[in-house]
């Protein structure tokens, strides 16, 4: 929260919150080291009603606004010792593995999946599988902040089923998690449904396991899932992503928040270039790169050409720009992430017919149409030299052709997928081992 950073500097705030998001604001303050702020609470919702009923929901809460910016003052016995970050704080617990997992879903140390339980030779043996310190913090993890370590890692590893040649590559995460490009505080607390996205690149797939080709996104491969669970384990129960009492508070949530979208690209059947080589990195680099989204199946079954093929696609995603709010349309609003995640089979047709990514990109961009009064209006922010629109103008889905990134994953069939971006963009980094 920023209000923390101005409270530090002594600049007092009034934060206003509804009732429905007011449990995620005070678990978020917890841990921005104010021990304590000041909330106006105001009934649910003050969007999507009217100007009248959001004016006297606000003349309501003034006088309190008002009296809490003047008067409120944090209570000094509310003032608490932060716990060190290393070592983790350990619990003794005797009982069934029913008894752990009640016990770590109860405690909001899990999300509702079993775990393994993280006795300390399991996360002893976790940590065999990286040099870097335990004591190391990688990452301080809103909303709550709380201090991931090399350590803490290792144990929420060991829930997942990890195995401990996966530290480094997790790490790598992490760290690409943390940066602020990705806005991990704006994904975690949206009321959208988008989820995180891990893609792996290089040698290491094959190394690990990692899945690329048929289902990758599916169940049955343990480094997927294992790796997926661990990344959300970590924002849920470290950073709080939940809140109070397990509740994700976007409006319908996404099961990758639960296991994370986690993949290989599948470089044996891409016609190009691999992801990785292509941002700048050698084919032998093992590479992760993340953002924060949402997968939408593409259904072009009847294809025979690359031309129909991309016709199919970008008619998808014009259409689609309908169901995403309007968001992805060009200007300030737009949403500026976006993956073309094509199947091998359609990568083949594309690349037979001569498409080369960049052409890909430069056709979706000049075909993925949309009407303009179709949208929604808050979200259009069409530039100007667009000239005079009608609600029947097609207006363009993407801004810029690099804004679409294409790779290559999953098996035989001519299903493709798109990433709508959300919070933050990509983050592309080199797996240190």
């Amino acid at each position: 929260m920023n209000q923390s950073k101005l409270e530090k500097e002594g600049i007092p705030t009034v934060t206003v919150a509804t009732t429905a998001f007011i449990d995620l604001a005070k678990a978020s303050t917890a841990g921005t080291g104010v021990p304590e702020m000041s909330f106006v609470v105001v009934e649910h919702p003050i969007g999507g009603i009217s100007k009248e009923q959001i004016e006297a929901k606000a003349d309501a809460a003034f006088p309190e606004i008002l009296k809490m910016a003047l008067e409120w003052k944090p209570q000094p016995a509310k003032v608490a010792t932060p716990k060190p970050a290393y070592p983790a704080e350990r619990v003794n617990f005797t009982g069934t593995i029913e008894d752990v997992n009640k016990l770590m879903f109860e405690n909001g140390w899990s999300l509702g999946l079993p775990i393994v339980p993280p006795t300390p030779r399991r996360v002893e043996a976790m940590l065999k599988g990286t040099t870097r310190s335990p004591d190391e913090i990688i990452w301080v993890v809103p909303p709550r902040n709380g201090a991931l370590t090399v350590e803490l890692l290792a144990v929420h590893a060991a829930m997942a089923g990890c195995k401990p040649e996966y530290m480094p590559l997790l790490i790598t995460v992490m760290e690409a998690f943390r940066e602020e490009a990705y806005d991990w505080l704006g994904a975690a607390t949206t009321t959208g449904s988008e989820a995180p996205m891990v893609l792996v690149n290089g040698p290491i797939v094959k190394e690990l396991g990692i899945a690329y080709e048929t289902g990758c996104l599916a169940g049955g491969y343990h480094p997927n899932v294992s790796m997926g669970y661990t990344v959300n384990l970590i924002g849920a129960a470290v950073g709080g992503a939940v809140a109070t009492k397990r509740i994700d508070r976007s409006v319908l949530g996404n099961r990758a928040n639960i296991i994370a979208y986690f993949f290989g690209e599948n470089e044996d059947a891409n016609p190009w270039e691999p992801y990785h080589v292509e941002k700048g990195f050698q084919p032998t680099d093992n590479v992760i790169t993340v953002m924060s989204g949402d997968f939408v199946t593409l259904q072009e079954l009847h294809c025979k050409t690359g031309a129909e093929v991309l016709t199919t696609i970008s008619s998808y995603l014009g259409g689609g720009a309908l169901c995403f709010g309007g968001g992805p349309l060009v200007g300030p609003n737009s949403f500026k992430s976006h993956f073309l995640v094509l199947s091998p089979e359609r990568a083949a047709i594309l690349a037979q017919d001569g498409w080369t990514k960049d052409a890909i990109r430069k056709y979706i961009v000049e075909h993925a149409k949309t009407q303009y009064g179709a949208t929604t209006p808050k979200w259009r922010g069409i530039p100007n030299d667009f000239g005079p629109l009608t609600p029947e103008s097609l207006v363009p889905v993407f801004g810029k052709p690099e804004e679409i990134q294409i790779i290559v994953a999953g098996g035989p069939g001519t299903h493709s997928s798109y990433v709508r971006g959300g919070h933050g963009s990509i983050v592309t980094k080199l797996i240190k081992r």
